[in-house]
């Protein structure tokens, strides 16, 4: 049986109308004015996928916060255009911000996009409750082109699901003693997990190195004053998951929790730090760009100047090696929950180089027993301070370069380490573990001509080379307007995601 040529029509008729018809729902409302209740009217009158515009004002202070139950676009005239004060009271609630996002979405996105935020109201006690807070469960989000002046508490708190992307943020003065200036990541549910820890991100297996599977910052400016200490710019821990990339950065670092916490939560689950410019040349204290206490992760590319304090480039570090914390105990074999292989507790929970773990559920976590960690090695490669490679770092008891790290040398030979250059003077035999930068390959940087982006190889058993890890396509999707080649996001997640 033949379907007609009238059929055909019809039905081409039908599906271009209906679609053009969805697409014809979206809409533009303007708010009268950036005063709160003007905003808060305008957001009211907005249905999922639609766009709230507010007008261009001088610094217009809210005392309320303007709630958001749809999944919306909501948009200033530009930063220093739009300017609105945060003014709310600071109770220490989830609620006391300035725009509380609360959308369910099966699809489309949320987006807070082209204005400057100042902190008015003033509490040292809340530090990361938020200016802007997201809930719900929208397919993906935005926050781009924002100046937040004066963070006197975060800037921004999510909990959403698992994709994101945080660009084009421009934080002048992120002084600790004025707020902070810091992004603090959770994954608190991933994948479906029923509490707030970070297990069901830990027990989820898919691929980590490069996938969009992760809250993405990039492009964005963050300049610290404090005159002894460096800002930690970048935070997480309870299962999160961040790439942070191509970011400038003044008097600040970035640093990462494992399973030391007062509370029940994990580690960090997996961070990828690559091509940051990095000054610290007003900073007393010594120190170093980034801190690593738990789970894995890939540093490359970053540049440091200034860098007369510099002790390393990356600190590793597993403080339950020397100090018992609650639930887990201290990892020197005792611990029900580490793998205890020898008399140092290895593997510990969760800490750096580990991976994929079994799932456990409860406050105190059950199973009691093994968590079941993966070892999944941290690789660090091409830093360098003022020209000059440095990728030292700090050794702790079950923490051990070559086999839970593995560092740049520039004689690389196969044997340990990390190489680097055109593919066709990777080594070819090689002992597991170690890993290759190949120079004339990939093409995720879209800025870059083909093959020139650079991609790690990984030695997966003796003389095997296998590709390991291409970043994801820069600049991210999402700053071009598509989502299309991200994937469907899971159910039942969390993330948080705080800016100090």
């Amino acid at each position: 049986m033949s379907t007609s040529p009238k059929w055909l029509l019809l039905l081409l008729v039908f599906l271009l109308s209906a679609f053009f018809g969805k697409e014809a729902q979206a809409k533009t409302v303007n708010a009268a004015s950036c005063s709160q209740a003007d905003v808060a009217s305008a957001v009211a009158q907005a249905a999922n996928g639609d766009t709230v515009m507010i007008p261009s004002c001088s610094q217009t202070n809210w005392t309320t916060t303007v709630q958001v139950n749809t999944c919306i676009d909501i948009e200033g005239q530009g930063q220093g255009v739009t300017t609105l004060g945060d003014n709310v009271a600071k109770n220490g609630t989830d609620t006391s911000v300035l725009f509380l996002f609360n959308g369910n979405c099966s699809s489309g996105n949320i987006q807070l996009a082209n204005m400057t935020i100042v902190g008015v109201a003033t509490d040292p006690s809340i530090y990361n409750k938020g200016h802007v807070r997201i809930l719900g469960t929208p397919q993906y989000f935005r926050v781009h082109h924002i100046t937040m002046n004066n963070p006197t508490t975060s800037f921004l708190t999510a909990n959403t699901p698992a994709y994101g992307l945080v660009d084009h943020l421009t934080v002048p003065n992120c002084n600790p003693s004025g707020g902070s200036g810091a992004i603090n990541l959770k994954a608190s549910a991933w994948g479906g997990g029923n509490n707030s820890y970070g297990d069901a991100s830990w027990a989820d297996t898919a691929s980590l190195p490069g996938s969009s599977s992760a809250i993405f910052i990039e492009d964005s400016t963050f300049s610290c004053t404090d005159p002894v200490y460096l800002t930690n710019v970048m935070d997480g821990d309870s299962g999160a998951r961040f790439v942070f990339r191509f970011n400038t950065l003044t008097g600040a670092n970035t640093t990462s929790h494992g399973t030391d916490s007062s509370q029940r939560e994990r580690s960090i689950r997996w961070q990828e730090v690559y091509k940051n410019a990095y000054n610290f040349s007003s900073q007393a204290s010594p120190g170093f760009i980034a801190w690593v206490r738990g789970g894995s992760g890939i540093m490359w590319g970053n540049s440091v100047t200034g860098q007369g304090w510099l002790s390393s480039m990356l600190q590793v570090s597993n403080l339950r090696d020397s100090t018992s914390y609650t639930p887990w105990g201290q990892c020197n074999g005792t611990s029900v929950y580490d793998r205890n292989s020898n008399s140092t507790g290895y593997i510990c929970v969760d800490q750096p180089g580990a991976g994929t773990s079994n799932l456990l559920s409860g406050d105190p976590p059950a199973p009691t027993s093994w968590v079941g960690n993966i070892s999944f090695p941290i690789y660090v490669y091409l830093n360098s301070a003022s020209g000059s490679e440095n990728d030292t770092t700090g050794n702790s008891t079950n923490v051990q370069q070559n086999r839970d790290y593995f560092l740049y040398t520039s004689s690389f030979n196969g044997t340990s380490g990390v190489g680097s250059g055109p593919i066709a003077s990777r080594p070819a035999a090689c002992t597991t573990g170690v890993g290759y930068w190949a120079t004339d390959q990939g093409s995720w940087n879209t800025k870059l001509p083909a093959n020139t982006s650079g991609q790690l190889y990984k030695c997966t058993s003796t003389n095997t080379w296998t590709l390991y890890y291409t970043p994801y396509t820069y600049p991210h999707p999402l700053s071009q307007g598509s989502s299309a080649t991200l994937p469907s996001a899971p159910t039942n997640v969390q993330a948080a995601v705080v800016v100090q």
